[in-house]
């Protein structure tokens, strides 16, 4: 999957603000803590990142974008979706040193958070 495709299915992801919530993939929250799936998005920006017009935000490519993100069958040994190490709950990042990919491979970094990154 290419980095633009990435983006983009990240990027409309993330401008829903809506909280993954299937049959598959329920989010469980702490006690007492919200879901920062309803935070307000853009964060502090002011404005929703621009959408082509010749390629307009539906809701069925928002729905696309959440089932990929938490889907751990695209990486290479089926056990790590993009929300392994973007997890909502801890703010889009994994709150790792470094992050732990397939096989308990540790990664050169800590992830990212992913938020407002439709503006990258």
């Amino acid at each position: 999957m290419s980095k633009a495709l990435k983006m983009l299915i990240l990027a409309g992801f993330l401008v829903t603000a809506c909280a993954p919530q299937t049959a598959d993939h329920a989010v469980e929250f702490p006690p007492g803590a919200h879901d920062p799936m309803e935070i307000d998005l853009p964060l502090g920006i002011g404005a929703a990142p621009p959408i082509p017009d010749n390629n307009p935000m539906t809701p069925a490519k928002v729905e696309l974008g959440k089932q990929l993100f938490f889907d751990p069958r695209l990486s290479s040994d089926g056990t790590v979706s993009c929300a392994t190490c973007h997890n909502p709950v801890l703010g889009f990042t994994d709150g790792r040193p470094v992050s732990m990919g397939v096989v308990d491979q540790e990664g050169g970094r800590s992830a990212p958070t992913v938020i407002n990154l439709a503006y990258a």
